[in-house]
């Protein structure tokens, strides 16, 4: 049974293989021969930084199995082929992620100049309603002394209107009482010439 159980597990551990991602070197252009062995003719060439697809482990001659970004399949040197991304790709999307970084910055800088000026229009906004403020405080400040003022003038009025009426009615009395005793003398007299 545990022979059963290794003999299968040795005729299925190839397919269990995982293919991992690769990288060419950045030096040179690598040649895929369509065998593990420099005998073998070159099917094509993978040019400098290519991402490769490793299909099977290194052979005791150093030559490994892998397929381009075509789905092309062939042998090459293990030792020209690398677990890292060459300096080539890294620059590209380094330059990629800098394109979409400044890219971003832009937008944040004009959405930024957008608020900056929403901003400065309410501040105008509220130096302006500040100064109408101001100035209506000015004319409320105005408005009641001018009433202040005409309050002691009505207050003045009436207390004069009061002491000339009072003046009137006295006058008024006063000539009463002495018309009255004129009135008084002269009607004695005709009444002392009467009598």
């Amino acid at each position: 049974m545990k022979r059963l159980l290794l003999l299968i597990l040795v005729s299925i551990s190839p397919w269990l293989a995982a293919e991992k991602t690769a990288y060419v070197t950045d030096n040179l252009s690598t040649a895929v021969r369509s065998g593990a062995t420099n005998e073998y003719r070159i099917l094509f060439y993978v040019p400098a930084g290519s991402q490769v697809t490793v299909l099977d482990d290194a052979a005791d001659n150093g030559f490994i199995k892998v397929r381009d970004d075509r789905g092309r399949e062939g042998w090459t040197l293990e030792r020209f082929i690398v677990d890292t991304k060459g300096a080539r790709i890294r620059l590209q999307e380094v330059e990629a992620q800098l394109a979409e970084a400044l890219k971003t910055i832009e937008t944040m800088k004009k959405q930024h100049e957008g608020e900056m000026s929403a901003v400065q229009d309410r501040l105008n906004n509220a130096n302006e309603i500040v100064r109408k403020s101001a100035s209506f405080q000015q004319q409320i400040s105005e408005l009641q002394t001018e009433n202040t003022t005409l309050e002691q003038q009505n207050r003045m009025m009436a207390d004069r209107f009061q002491q000339e009426v009072l003046f009137a009615g006295a006058i008024v009395v006063l000539g009463g009482m002495v018309i009255g005793a004129f009135l008084g003398r002269m009607s004695r007299k005709k009444r002392s010439n009467w009598n």
